[in-house]
């Protein structure tokens, strides 16, 4: 059962996140003509973070931002799957829409038997004769990332051991807590649906995690 985005995140929710964006944003003297980038790097951790969540939720806060967007598009591409599945149109033909959700983190943790996932989901049909490619396919596409990403290891180590702490300061936020909550079993849901979509697979040689770079905006958040 995937809710409606207004059960998920409500107006008031909305507002409220929007007035911490602005009691943070150059509120402070020093800060007072400082770029959203410049405000991360000089804001105490815990209104940083904040800051940050409160612009990857609502963005141009006509559009929403990356979190809220993402919600979105996961209600949207279900009910467009369950639109295409009642088609007589779509029937006649054979055809059926099936959304597959993937885990950044099981990317960024597994990205060569993450990919070999989706070659499996998107390639359902194909010759077992040509299984064999699909494993080595997506070995390459793991050295690439391997070769790439190196020298970005310890960035990653250090967010997940700031992680945790993170999570639960967000979680028990009064502000963000509720909404958030809401988003993650949303796109818990996603997960497990398209988790029950492929077979088991082998695992792809070297689990080493990288880390992707992230682009900060330097305009206005909010």
């Amino acid at each position: 059962m995937f809710p409606i985005l207004h059960q998920i995140v409500s107006r008031q929710e909305f507002d409220r996140i929007a007035d911490t964006c602005h009691s943070i944003f150059q509120k402070n003297e020093v800060l007072k003509k400082s770029s959203f980038h410049q405000h991360l790097l000089q804001l105490e951790w815990a209104e940083g973070l904040r800051l940050a969540t409160a612009q990857l939720i609502i963005q141009g806060y006509e559009n929403g931002g990356d979190i809220l967007r993402m919600a979105n598009n996961i209600v949207k591409l279900k009910e467009t799957e369950a639109t295409v599945k009642s088609s007589t149109r779509y029937k006649e033909i054979n055809k059926i829409l099936q959304v597959y959700t993937m885990s950044l983190d099981d990317f960024i943790e597994q990205p060569g038997t993450t990919f070999k996932k989706l070659l499996d989901h998107i390639f359902d049909h194909i010759p077992e004769q040509l299984e064999q490619h699909k494993i080595e396919v997506s070995a390459k596409f793991e050295r690439e990332i391997r070769e790439n990403k190196t020298e970005r290891l310890r960035m990653l180590q250090d967010r997940e051991i700031l992680g945790v702490e993170q999570k639960i300061f967000l979680r028990e936020d009064p502000i963000f807590g509720p909404p958030l909550k809401q988003i993650e079993l949303l796109v818990a849901a996603a997960l497990q649906n398209s988790a029950t979509l492929g077979t088991a697979i082998p695992e792809i040689t070297e689990r080493s995690s990288f880390s992707s770079e992230i682009k900060v905006p330097n305009d206005i958040c909010c």
